[in-house]
């Protein structure tokens, strides 16, 4: 029918729009080359044109619904994340909703980049991976995936910050018993927290506790066992009669239920504990890096002995999580020092 030059706030798109057996369909590109190959290929394939579209907010919720019965919820909080996408389509391309094969590797890089420029280079390739997945998720009711060739952006390396020692003894002084527990389980056993909320007794035995996660490709619930030494085992002996014929270990007390981690008594629970212990703040999960962290010092354990504990399915996703610890240095410096000696001499 026609390609139009539309004026918008910041740039201007060409808008092409095609007649096939009496549906109109219309898109727009940020090139007139862009706009006059896509007219060309509509009008080529009237069949493929006729069919109905998938839209982008149909799409997300096709795929949020599965997510939702398959993965563990702040990993779902990730995907959620395809709304930002809606909102560009909306503002940018000024559309309220948008076909997937409409979109194009250019409206791609357009909002990468937007995100890149407001959010940085993590959350820019965070976004690409999770819209990836969406089409991904589709591919068998779609053309293509522009996703796939965008380019991921250029990180800086982040080094996790593990608390020390002390640090962690000091947030353990300033925990109630209740909150001492908790951080008892994790930091003796190296469990998500996750895990530990969910932890019931009919998976507490003898000398190991059964942990159970979501972290399969598949949604499916793995479980693995952890030993239980004297520590562990005096509070888990200490609980059994607080939580009143619950079948879970942490009994919440206003709702005779488990602990969810997105209340705020968990959510804020480390925040809180290090400004009143008056030190550095960091969350549960860096609880996990400690742990590791301190089987790594004691030269007494394998890469598969650390990855059994933290529960990784695979060792690589240990090597990668060890290697994001800060590795101890000290011990070169002597041995920097002998290796120069001939230098000095001379």
């Amino acid at each position: 029918m026609a390609i139009n030059k539309i004026k918008m706030k910041t740039c201007s798109r060409y808008e092409a729009s095609v007649k096939v057996g009496g549906v109109i369909r219309k898109k727009r590109f940020l090139t007139l080359q862009e706009a006059k190959i896509w007219e060309l290929a509509v009008r080529q394939a009237p069949a493929m044109a006729g069919q109905p579209c998938l839209m982008y907010s149909l799409a997300c919720s096709q795929y949020i619904a599965d997510c939702e019965l398959r993965i563990a919820s702040n990993t779902l909080r990730e995907k959620k994340h395809l709304r930002e996408f809606a909102s560009y389509i909306r503002k940018d391309c000024r559309l309220q909703d948008c076909a997937m094969d409409d979109v194009t590797l250019s409206m791609a890089r357009a909002f990468s980049n937007g995100v890149m420029a407001r959010s940085g280079a993590k959350t820019a390739n965070r976004r690409i991976r999770t819209l990836k997945a969406l089409w991904n998720w589709h591919k068998s009711e779609l053309n293509g995936n522009p996703w796939q060739a965008v380019k991921p952006f250029p990180e800086e390396e982040f080094v996790k910050y593990v608390p020390s020692k002390d640090d962690v003894e000091n947030v353990f002084a300033a925990a109630t018993q209740q909150e001492r527990d908790i951080l008892t389980v994790i930091s003796y056993t190296g469990a998500r927290l996750s895990e530990v909320l969910n932890l019931k007794w009919e998976d507490v035995l003898d000398s190991s506790i059964r942990l159970w996660t979501h972290k399969s490709r598949n949604g499916s619930k793995t479980s693995r066992l952890v030993p239980v030494g004297h520590m562990l085992r005096d509070v888990l002996t200490r609980l059994h009669p607080l939580s009143e014929g619950s079948p879970y270990v942490f009994v919440n007390p206003a709702t005779h239920g488990p602990y969810r981690r997105n209340q705020p008594s968990i959510c804020h629970m480390l925040k809180r504990l290090c400004r009143e212990a008056g030190v550095r703040e960091f969350g549960f999960h860096a609880l996990r890096h400690y742990f590791a962290s301190m089987l790594v010092s004691t030269n007494k354990v394998t890469l598969c002995d650390i990855q059994h504990m933290l529960g990784h399915q695979r060792a690589t996703t240990t090597d990668t999580y060890l290697h994001s610890l800060c590795p101890p240095v000290d011990h070169l410096a002597g041995v920097i020092e002998e290796m120069n000696q001939p230098l000095k001499a001379s």
